[in-house]
Formats: structure tokens, sequence, C-alpha cells
């Protein structure tokens, strides 16, 4: 099997990556994030420069990912965002406020005032549905879904 990494921010080759995730499949049955790092923390095991290993460091990404993780959860009602339905949206969504900027966090009412943070949000979901679009586009059960997906993009 081939291995390739969807993006590249890893410095490790993602053959590498992927016989080491191999291995672990086969001596455990699955593949857990917690056994990845057991077999990574050795200094010499190939994907031990992929961690953090400094706990100072590591701990305050942990809660950056927690603070990440209320801010992604947080919902609100907006009626004049989803057309009086009163279904929750996300309270804040993910945005480049500044092109090249780094992704900043802004209320779902702030981003829907701008419509060039509106066309980020569409693109993002348009990328979003593409990913889900190769991820399950071989299972015959979700054909349907599958063609709404491809109607969408059309109609974008």
């Amino acid at each position: 099997m081939v291995f390739q990494w969807r993006c590249s921010k890893w410095s490790v080759d993602a053959n590498v990556a992927g016989e080491v995730l191999s291995g672990i499949e086969r001596e455990h049955g699955s593949v857990l994030p917690k056994e990845v790092v057991e077999v990574s923390r050795s200094e010499d095991a190939p994907l031990h420069n992929c961690f953090e290993w400094d706990d100072g460091v590591a701990a305050e990404r942990y809660r950056e990912e927690q603070a990440k993780d209320i801010i992604r959860n947080l919902v609100v009602i907006v009626d004049e965002i989803t057309d009086n339905s009163l279904e929750p949206v996300r309270a804040f969504l993910s945005v480049h406020e500044i092109p090249n900027e780094s992704r900043k966090y802004l209320s779902v009412a702030r981003v829907f005032r701008d419509s060039s943070l509106v066309t980020q949000v569409i693109e993002q979901a348009l990328k979003e549905l593409e990913s889900f679009e190769r991820k399950y586009s071989n299972l015959i059960q979700f054909s349907d879904i599958m063609e709404a997906i491809r109607k969408v993009r059309a109609n974008i």
C-alpha cells in the first residue's frame, strides 16, 4: 500500500507513518491515538518528531484545543440567518478576516454582515462536502447524498 499525506505538515514520509500505524493495527487490532503516542515516545521512533514532547508547551496547546472545542460547539438562534426557522447555528465561525492572515473566530452575525466572509464560509462548506464525497463515494447507501452534493456544487 502506498501512503500519502493529505496535507504535508509533518516531516515524516507518509509511507513511514503508514507502516507505523499499520503495525499498531496488526498488533492491537485497531489504531488508537494513545497507542500512536506510546510507540512514538522513544527519540528514535519514526513518528517521534511529529509530537510536542515539552509538557508545558503540549499542555498549553491542549488547552487551546479545548478552547476551540468550546467555540465550535456554542450555538445560537438567529432568526435572520436561518429564515425564521429558529434552528440553532454555530455562534462563531472560523474565517480569514484579513486575507493571508491566520484564521480567527467571528460571531455568525458579524460574518453574515460581510459578503466576503459569507463567500469564505460557502467555499469552506463546499470543501467539506467534497471531502465527505471523497471519503464515502464508494458506499452505495450514500448515492442519493452524493447526487445531492453534485447538484449543490453545480448550483453554486
